[in-house]
């Protein structure tokens, strides 16, 4: 019976209709829109390269922790540091809540990406079970921080009837650091890295010095690299005016209901 009826039935051609065919060309009209938005101001492109920065330098540490540590400690000695990271963001955001951050927020951005980048520079110095765990929950207490700072910032900079698409692309964009960072983290630690500062490795009487040598070794020079980048990408910021000045240069979103 359902074959005799699938015989004498209809079945219509999926083909894109012009109401399909033009949503599709006004989403990218809208995220071109949305763009050109970020492009002709210099503050947010600025600040969209530092928060892309920030994702990648900290995709890294999420990949990378684990084979830091296990490699001069114990299972349970991790567990107890990733327990004490995740208890570090919510002391910041508690901290966040009660104090509510310097009022020139970019300030507060960059000011966070120093100390994070000293952070893991400094973790990747000895392998220190206590320095780790100092050093994972410093770090995760400042994430609230940057994380609502950056928030406030586009949301007052980009008018109310663009915030939905501009922002959607800005953290689309800040996003595809993270899978970049995962791809390369595996590969950079096993293939360079790790044998650069192997005991006959070539920078092995060299930085093996600082870092120590063997196995894990190279995950620590790669955190040294990390944090090196993030305390250089955050004084290129502090130099770079139109960022510096992202608060005051740059007119909120009131100020674009004025000017109409």
């Amino acid at each position: 019976m359902l074959q005799v009826i699938t015989i004498f039935t209809t079945i219509p051609n999926h083909t894109k209709s012009e109401e399909s065919q033009r949503g599709t060309s006004n989403l990218f009209q809208e995220v071109a829109a949305s763009w050109k938005f970020i492009q002709q101001r210099k503050a947010l492109v600025a600040l969209l390269f530092l928060s892309a920065n920030g994702q990648f330098s900290s995709g890294m540490v999420q990949v990378l922790m684990t084979p830091l540590i296990l490699n001069f400690s114990s299972s349970s000695v991790l567990g107890n540091i990733l327990s004490v990271s995740g208890t570090g963001a919510l002391v910041g955001s508690a901290l966040l809540g009660l104090w509510g951050g310097p009022k020139n927020r970019i300030y507060g951005i960059l000011g966070c990406a120093s100390l994070q980048g000293l952070l893991l520079a400094l973790c990747g110095t000895t392998p220190s079970s206590a320095l780790i765990l100092f050093v994972a929950f410093s770090y995760m207490v400042m994430i609230p921080f940057v994380r609502v700072f950056r928030e406030s910032i586009w949301q007052r900079k980009v008018p109310s009837e663009m915030q939905g698409r501009v922002l959607s692309l800005q953290r689309m964009i800040g996003q595809m650091a993270l899978p970049l960072s995962s791809l390369l983290a595996g590969p950079l630690a096993d293939k360079i890295f790790e044998p650069l500062l192997a005991k006959s490795g070539f920078l092995a009487t060299t930085i093996g010095k600082l870092t120590g040598i063997g196995p894990g070794r190279g995950v620590a020079f790669l955190f040294i690299l990390l944090g090196l980048m993030n305390c250089t990408v955050a004084l290129i910021g502090f130099s770079y005016i139109p960022l510096r000045q992202i608060d005051v240069d740059l007119p909120d979103v009131h100020d674009y209901a004025k000017r109409k």
